[in-house]
């Protein structure tokens, strides 16, 4: 009897270690990833019907870590790569200042140079925060009746003597309803399309934004002519500290169109861009809310 028993149970227990078998495979496989193997995944092929799905799953999961990490550690170096360069301008500045005794004016020079700096770095600094707000939902949209129509005008009387001393002029088309929108961002959108597009208009030529409503939404477009942008490089014109021209530094950090776009996104909207024939247009799609 004492024997049945004893078989009984340990005909259950084997029963069970057998099939906790598949769990344990899982588990082992799961234990094993660490933060510098998150390309592994699981094959679902080599688990029970049961835990396919839950394999599935975790796949997908691992795989969104690995897009946050690499997003996070490419985000670091281009950090790194874009602050080294005013802040070495400013230590050279600095130690050329102080090898030699200088009348005022030439101190005055070396300060109002690494104050350029300085103001770079606080633009690029404030830019990034901005960017990491709106792509991590840190910052969520406050939606209000927008008028572009009205907010239109506003930019360009902002921009219309800096447009001015470039020779260019600023055109609106078209008119559209009031639409929700977080006002400030959509305002933040435009002034970094607009100051994209004045800064490579040449001079006698204009900058045209387009206004229109659309089955899908409110279109929003800003045109200018100038020097086309090459389609391997139109790709990449959203991405973070992107320059078509590494060169030019003095054009910004890289960051207005990669705000542009987190803006875009914040709004389930859509952003494009086409360069040819002489002409670029970016062109914003924001859903009816």
């Amino acid at each position: 009897m004492i024997g049945a028993s004893l078989f009984t149970i340990l005909a259950a227990w084997f029963a069970v270690h057998q099939g906790h078998a598949p769990l344990r495979f899982v588990s082992g496989k799961i234990s094993a990833i660490g933060s510098d193997q998150l390309d592994l995944r699981l094959d679902p092929e080599q688990v029970p019907v049961e835990l396919v799905e839950l394999v599935n799953s975790f796949n997908t999961m691992i795989g969104r870590m690995e897009g946050a990490f690499n997003q996070l550690s490419n985000f670091s170096a281009d950090i790194a790569h874009e602050l080294r360069t005013p802040l070495t301008n400013i230590a050279l500045h600095t130690e050329v200042g102080l090898s030699k005794d200088r009348d005022i004016n030439e101190y005055r020079e070396i300060l109002y140079s690494n104050l350029e700096e300085y103001e770079r770095l606080t633009n690029m600094i404030n830019d990034m925060l901005t960017l990491a707000k709106t792509e991590y939902g840190l910052q969520k949209p406050i939606l209000t009746d927008l008028n572009l129509n009205t907010e239109t005008l506003e930019l360009f009387d902002y921009f219309e003597a800096w447009a001015e001393e470039r020779g260019v002029s600023l055109t609106r088309e078209g008119i559209c309803k009031t639409l929700r929108a977080d006002r400030t961002m959509i305002k933040r959108a435009l002034s970094n399309l607009l100051s994209n597009a004045i800064q490579h208009t040449r001079p006698g030529q204009s900058v045209t934004v387009r206004l229109r409503m659309a089955a899908d939404g409110t279109r929003i477009s800003v045109e200018n002519p100038g020097t086309d942008i090459p389609a391997d490089h139109l790709s990449k014109t959203f991405d973070r500290f992107y320059r078509a021209d590494p060169s030019r530094q003095g054009d910004g950090a890289g960051l207005g169109l990669a705000i542009v776009k987190s803006i875009v996104d914040i709004h389930h909207g859509n952003i494009s861009a086409s360069s040819e024939n002489g002409i670029t247009v970016f062109s914003i799609l924001l859903p009816s809310q």
